[in-house]
């Protein structure tokens, strides 16, 4: 999504995708125009679903103020780096330091093991005491974290970093 905001800040077309089991998600913007000085772009969201061989999904097209996307992006930008499970659900979870990690989850085991809770109270909490308890990440987990923290606030993807593109993978992320 950076670089799709990346893209529009410099008005040039983009497209990334991201694929999960049998889903795919991408976002595409094209076919710029500046007509009566109100600057859009095609602006298309599809999200498909392989399922048993037949393909199911939901496609949006709609032409979008450049300066309204863009505003919408940096607010979702914002808004992650800003949410109280950043970095500890995403983009860190699988980066906590392992013996802090696995103390604290037996802590947290313990002290609420014989509560009744339903699944979405047990997430919350979890989720919660991970965020008072946890301080530590992996060496890769903290150049992980900071990483996501440049990306949010400067708007530049690491170069390395594999963004899937309808034309083919890419890994330099300079767009002039």
């Amino acid at each position: 999504m950076v670089q799709t905001y990346n893209a529009l800040r410099h008005h040039k077309p983009y497209d990334f995708f991201i694929e999960a089991g049998t889903e795919k998600f991408s976002i595409k913007i094209s076919d710029y125009s500046n007509e009566n000085l109100d600057d859009s772009v095609l602006f298309t969201v599809k999200i498909s679903n392989w399922n048993s061989g037949l393909q199911y999904g939901t496609e949006l097209h709609q032409e979008m103020p450049v300066a309204y996307l863009m505003y919408v992006f940096e607010k979702f930008f914002s808004e992650l780096l800003h949410h109280p499970d950043f970095p500890f659900q995403y983009p860190c979870f699988s980066e906590i330091a392992s013996p802090q990690g696995i103390a604290v989850e037996a802590e947290f085991e313990k002290k609420y093991e014989n509560m009744n809770l339903s699944n979405a109270k047990y997430i919350k909490l979890d989720k919660q005491f991970m965020r008072e308890h946890i301080t530590e990440f992996t060496k890769c987990g903290e150049t992980l974290k900071n990483e996501f923290i440049t990306m949010l606030t400067e708007y530049k993807v690491p170069d390395g970093w594999t963004i899937l593109r309808e034309s083919g993978p890419e890994t330099k992320h300079d767009i002039f």
